[in-house]
């Protein structure tokens, strides 16, 4: 879907507002599909204004003639937009759109700056059920915490369940709070209903924005074309907007949640319209409906020759528009594995360990078969560390998402 420019002069920006994992990257791809909508990956812009205003404070303020504090900070505040419009504007203007959205959670802690810098900013505040929360970081983190989880792991003497549980509680606080006091600038989405009704609560919120909506934009959004940049990478290995990220935290027990942080997390799952925690968690299955039919794309496969003789040839030629013009290296461990080549034009052949590529995908031989049957996921695999990438990811994600995309 190609992006247009039409207005001629700068619009109030975007800003997405969430805690990690609560389908943020999601949404901003969907975003970013709309012609009107260009949705670089996170930039941290609240972090950036608050290091500006200091840097600018201290040189252009400190010699600006002003009558009062309240004046220099107008000035200081002033630059700050100048400087990020600036860049951001640069961006809209390269990419042909209109609007540009920015959706780091860190920008959270810097709500103060970011509306002062753009006080007619818009914000979708994303929202996604506290339990679902916890067990997607737990299950996207097993191998290493992002760094603003460490203060909360430290404050809960080491309960990860806890520490999650109290880092949600937080960041939620903060964007109901905001959300309460600028109501006509914000648009609350939960990650449910995004996910279980995407026409009925993108439709709305694309109004909201200001722009057009259009119905393509549900079907085009994992084959546009996206910049990289942080978030969450399993996104680029699906086709579809997926029901079975629901109700997985129903598999996190209540017993690791401190009863403190229960109560406070009960009482914003109240204020969002969720289920509480109670008594009976651990016993009841998830309120989502999670399963969903195969689409057609998995079949059955006996060993990794198989794979490479039937399977992937004929992927690659049913996407080969969707792959890069690079060499691309498939490295398969384990019984039955070997290393073979995807090369430009969609070619599979068998190679070694030596062979130069751009980028390289590593998966078990095991876990490749299960995932080419349709019984692992391949965003899954991805997470667990059992599906790896490396080199240029852009490329390899490109290749990952036309064999392994469900």
């Amino acid at each position: 879907m190609s992006k247009r420019n039409t207005y001629g002069k700068p619009q109030p920006p975007i800003f997405i507002l969430s805690c990690h994992r609560s389908g943020s990257t999601l949404l901003r791809y969907l975003i970013d599909t709309h012609p009107s909508i260009s949705s670089p990956g996170e930039l941290n812009l609240g972090s950036l204004c608050e290091r500006l205003y200091d840097a600018v404070y201290h040189t252009i303020g400190v010699s600006a003639p002003v009558a009062s504090e309240q004046h220099k900070s107008l000035i200081v505040v002033d630059e700050v937009r100048r400087i990020v419009s600036g860049l951001m504007n640069a961006y809209v203007s390269a990419k042909g759109s209109e609007l540009w959205c920015e959706k780091s959670p860190m920008n959270l802690n810097h709500l103060d700056i970011l509306s002062a810098v753009f006080p007619e900013a818009k914000y979708v505040c994303l929202y996604r059920n506290c339990m679902d929360v916890v067990y997607s970081i737990l299950e996207f983190n097993r191998h290493q915490v992002f760094d603003e989880l460490l203060y909360y792991i430290n404050r809960n003497s080491g309960n990860l369940v806890s520490a999650i549980v109290d880092y949600w509680i937080d960041l939620t606080s903060k964007e109901i709070a905001f959300e309460r006091e600028r109501n006509a600038q914000c648009f609350r989405v939960k990650y449910e209903s995004l996910v279980l009704n995407p026409t009925g609560t993108l439709k709305p919120m694309f109004e909201f924005l200001g722009v057009e909506w259009h119905e393509d934009i549900i079907n085009a959004v994992f084959s546009s074309q996206h910049d990289p940049g942080k978030g969450d990478p399993k996104v680029s290995f699906s086709r579809r907007i997926k029901k079975t990220s629901l109700g997985k935290g129903s598999t996190v027990s209540r017993t690791f949640i401190l009863d403190d942080l229960e109560k406070r997390m009960n009482a914003l799952l109240e204020a969002l319209g969720y289920p509480e925690v109670g008594p009976d968690w651990d016993y009841l299955a998830s309120p989502y409906e999670t399963d969903e039919s195969q689409t057609g794309e998995c079949q059955e496969v006996s060993d990794v020759q198989d794979i490479f003789a039937n399977f992937i040839p004929e992927k690659i030629r049913r996407h080969l528009d969707k792959l890069s013009d690079a060499t691309c290296k498939i490295v398969i461990t384990g019984n039955g594995g070997g290393v073979w080549l995807v090369k430009p034009g969609g070619h599979v052949v068998a190679g070694d360990g030596k062979a130069e590529a751009e980028c390289i995908i590593t998966v078990a031989a095991r876990d490749l078969i299960e995932i080419v049957s349709g019984r692992l996921n391949a965003a899954a695999a991805f997470d667990l560390g059992k599906l790896r990438v490396a080199g240029d990811n852009r490329k390899a994600n490109a290749l990952g998402a036309v064999l392994f995309g469900g």
